[in-house]
C-alpha cells in the first residue's frame, strides 16, 4: 500500500487565475451575445404585435364605415374627417390631425393606446358609385416611439 507523503512537491497543477479570468471573459462575452439577440428579437416581437393589433383595429373602423353603407349612409353623411368610438358612434373630426375623437386604450392587455382618423380622399378614383377613403391609426410603441398606419380603401357608396 502506498501512502502520499505530503511533504513531497506533486507533478500536479491547478489552473492559474489567468486561465480562468480569460475563461469567465470568454464564457461571459458569450452570455452577453445571448442576452443582446434574445432581447433584441423580444423587441422585434412586441413591434410587430403592435403594428398588427393596429392595423386589426383599422379594420374594425374601416368595416364599421361598410356597414353604415350597407344600411343606406349616403356618400354626404360622412363629415371629411372622422372615426368610430368604442360605441360604434360616428365622431366628427376638425381635421386630419384630429386624432383625439377615438382613442382605443388596450391598456388592460398591451399598454398601448391607438387612435383613429378616417378621411374622405378627394383623389382620382373617388368618383361615382366609389368613395375613397384613408383610415389612420396612430400609436406610442413599445419604447415611446411614434408609430402610425395608413391605409387606402375604396368602399362602393350609394349615390
Amino acid at each position: 500500500m502506498h501512502i502520499p507523503n505530503p511533504l513531497k512537491q506533486s507533478n500536479q497543477r491547478g489552473d492559474t487565475i489567468v486561465e480562468v479570468l480569460i475563461a469567465l471573459a470568454i464564457i461571459s462575452s458569450v452570455l452577453a451575445g445571448a442576452f443582446f439577440v434574445t432581447n433584441r428579437s423580444t423587441q422585434n416581437v412586441r413591434d410587430t404585435e403592435e403594428h398588427t393589433q393596429a392595423l386589426q383595429l383599422l379594420q374594425g373602423q374601416i368595416e364599421r364605415v361598410r356597414a353604415d353603407v350597407n344600411d343606406g349612409a349616403q356618400n354626404s353623411d360622412f363629415p371629411s374627417y372622422f372615426c368610430y368610438d368604442k360605441d360604434s358612434q360616428l365622431q366628427i373630426a376638425t381635421s386630419s390631425s384630429d386624432f383625439s375623437k377615438c382613442p382605443n386604450d388596450l391598456s388592460g392587455s398591451s399598454g398601448v393606446a391607438y387612435e383613429f382618423l378616417i378621411a374622405k380622399a378627394d383623389t382620382p378614383g373617388g368618383s361615382g358609385n366609389n368613395k375613397l377613403f384613408t383610415a389612420s391609426v396612430h400609436w406610442d410603441g413599445l419604447h415611446g416611439q411614434a408609430n402610425s398606419e395608413q391605409l387606402l380603401y375604396k368602399i362602393e357608396v350609394n349615390p
